[in-house]
């Protein structure tokens, strides 16, 4: 079987993914980057990439592609069982494939790290960041799960979203960060549960 070539852009998405994981976005700089990945020229980031942000989306985007082929095949179950309804197996559909990439794939850690520390980054809107890649698996999790939360405005249903996905997302960083003491079906089932909790709660009949 012949080997995968890595690239240099490949390259500088992964160490920028185990720096931006380790010290956070804001703290690494490119030339950080370009050193780690065993890079002389110190445009080599600007070169592929043409800046930070680009960079950062980048590598938000480049795992969630994998990530998607799961949720599909998750939500293709859901569907031809009728079970649209079921909050608990929608949510399921977002988190289960994001924690089998943080614990099975290579440098899974990193990217949890890494998306933890992107997701609460001044000017990073995962919601927009996610609409844009036009994911299907999430876009028809979303979709389902916003009509079990009942008729909200528009930007209730995106404030729910980035807070479950912010709640995913750092619980899982914080529970590989803790030496994983919670056991793995234990910890899937509480981000399960957390997520579904924000995206479908009902109006709250309190003005304000």
């Amino acid at each position: 079987m012949e080997a995968v070539r890595t690239t240099a852009r490949d390259e500088l998405m992964r160490e920028a993914e185990r720096l931006f994981g380790s010290r956070g976005v804001e703290a690494v700089s490119l030339r950080d980057i370009v050193r780690a990945a065993g890079h002389r020229n110190e445009s080599a980031v600007q070169y592929h990439f043409g800046s930070k942000r680009n960079l950062v989306d980048a590598v938000v985007a480049a795992r969630l592609q994998s990530i998607e082929a799961r949720r599909v095949a998750m939500l293709a179950k859901i569907e031809a069982d009728a079970a649209t309804l079921d909050a608990g197996r929608l949510m399921a559909a977002f988190v289960e494939p994001l924690a089998d990439e943080a614990l099975n794939a290579p440098g899974g850690e990193d990217y949890i790290r890494f998306l933890a520390q992107a997701i609460t980054r001044p000017g990073f809107d995962i919601v927009v960041q996610i609409a844009e890649l036009n994911l299907p698996g999430m876009v028809g999790v979303t979709r389902y799960l916003r009509a079990l939360g009942g008729r909200v405005p528009v930007e209730i249903q995106n404030l729910r979203e980035r807070m479950a996905i912010t709640t995913v997302v750092t619980g899982l960083a914080s529970w590989i960060a803790g030496g994983r003491r919670i056991p793995r079906k234990r910890m899937t089932r509480e981000l399960i549960e957390a997520g579904a909790a924000i995206l479908t709660a009902r109006r709250s009949t309190t003005k304000g």
